[in-house]
């Protein structure tokens, strides 16, 4: 999997847009925690987790719901924490995100029917597959 936060989160949509990439790494998933989608994002040709957050003015949430929008024909999730700012990611934020982002991955790496049924019942998202 790929995962990235901010312009992290832009460059693994980046690579997950890449069939490649994708083919040369084995990835399997990826993920973007509030990536820069403004001017719009790469989109996803594997299962993609976005995140994001109602009070991020850095990268809005509703250019990151657009991006979810636009996913066709793969598993997506679209997390919007409210009241999260852009510094929700990382040590000096509350972290939010984990528990789904912790549930998306444990589904797509490990294969695990609970962790999907989880992350696909609390957060926006749709299934293009069954599992």
């Amino acid at each position: 999997a790929v995962v990235g936060y901010s312009m992290g989160g832009r460059f693994a949509l980046e690579v997950a847009n890449s069939d490649a990439d994708i083919a040369q790494y084995k990835i399997t998933a990826v993920a973007a925690l509030m990536p820069p989608c403004r001017s719009g994002c790469p989109t996803a040709h594997l299962p993609v987790f976005l995140g994001a957050g109602s009070a991020d003015t850095t990268c809005p949430d509703d250019y990151i719901e657009q991006a979810y929008q636009q996913v066709v024909g793969v598993d997506k999730a679209f997390c919007n924490v409210q009241g999260a700012p852009h510094w929700e990611v990382g040590v000096w934020g509350a972290n939010r995100h984990e528990t789904h982002l912790l549930q998306f991955l444990g589904c797509y790496l490990w294969g695990t029917q609970s962790l999907c049924d989880a992350v696909f019942s609390q957060c926006t998202a749709s299934r293009a597959t069954a599992m």
